[in-house]
This record gives structure tokens, C-alpha cells and sequence, in this order.
């Protein structure tokens, strides 16, 4: 208690990892009290999304985006930014082009991005956009562009 609940619930996933690599437990047994346990206490969903990709070797990326998004409708700030762009890349490896784009939207509208960072994210747009171009309605690609575009014009200062 006098150290905070922190350190007791972050040794408590280490516990948990430990034991399912020693198969003594098994996530799908655990994981509704972890997803309870992450409904009161945000940031245990960076640890549960951790758990996963550690326990399923990168294989449950859906289990891991959704615990990332859980995280990101309570967080603000820099700490949202970096989940924003772990977020993306997880999008990426699994070959979710538009949960990619909109992740990258996030962190380029982000007050907490730097100019190089939102200059990245609209450059990996472009790149997704040159490989699926034709498979998101054009409003829609319009308004996601749109995104990026009044980010950028935020930053012209900066440039």
C-alpha cells in the first residue's frame, strides 16, 4: 500500500506471464479478470496488450488492438502518442490498412507530435494509400486526407 497499487498490479501480470509460460495457467482463463482489472485501472491495458503479444508470440494482433484501444479512450497526452504509433505499426502487421490511417491521424493531430513525427505518419499514408487506393469509399478517404492536410497546415510555422 505505502508503495501504490502500480508496482502490485504490474509484479501481478509478471506473475501471470510466469505462469503461463510455465503452463500452470492459461490467458483465456485469466484474461476476464486482467480485462476487469484494466476497466478500473487504465494503463493495465498496455500491460494486457504486452501479455498478449508476449503469451501468443504476435499471433493474437486483434487481442492486442483492442486492448491498446481500450487504453486510448481514456488517455491523453504524450503517453496516448506513443500508443497511437504502436497502435499503427500493430495495424500494419496486420495488414489493417485502414486502422493504420486512422491510428497515424491520431498522432498527427496530436498536440504532443513533433513535426518530424507527423511528417512520418502523413509520408506512411501515402504509402498505405498507394496500395489500397481504390478499396475506401472517396468521401471517406477524403475526410481521412483531410485530417492530415489540416495537421500539416498547423505545422507550416514549424517548417
Amino acid at each position: 500500500i505505502q508503495l501504490g497499487l502500480e508496482p502490485r498490479i504490474v509484479s501481478g501480470f509478471r506473475y501471470v506471464a510466469s505462469e503461463i509460460s510455465r503452463d500452470r495457467m492459461r490467458l483465456d482463463e485469466i484474461e476476464p479478470m486482467l480485462e476487469f482489472l484494466a476497466r478500473r485501472w487504465n494503463p493495465a491495458w498496455l500491460h494486457l496488450a504486452r501479455l498478449r503479444r508476449e503469451v501468443c508470440g504476435g499471433r493474437d494482433l486483434a487481442g492486442e488492438k483492442q486492448a491498446l484501444r481500450s487504453y486510448l479512450e481514456h488517455a491523453k497526452g504524450e503517453a496516448a502518442l506513443e500508443v497511437w504509433s504502436d497502435l499503427a505499426r500493430i495495424c500494419r502487421a496486420d495488414q489493417d490498412p485502414w486502422g493504420e490511417i486512422h491510428a497515424l491521424a491520431e498522432v498527427a493531430e496530436s498536440n504532443e507530435a513533433t513535426l518530424h513525427e507527423v511528417s512520418a505518419a502523413v509520408h506512411q499514408v501515402n504509402f498505405v494509400l498507394s496500395k489500397y487506393f481504390g478499396d475506401q469509399p472517396a468521401d471517406e478517404r477524403a475526410a481521412l486526407l483531410r485530417r492530415f492536410a489540416i495537421a500539416m497546415e498547423s505545422r507550416v510555422s514549424e517548417a
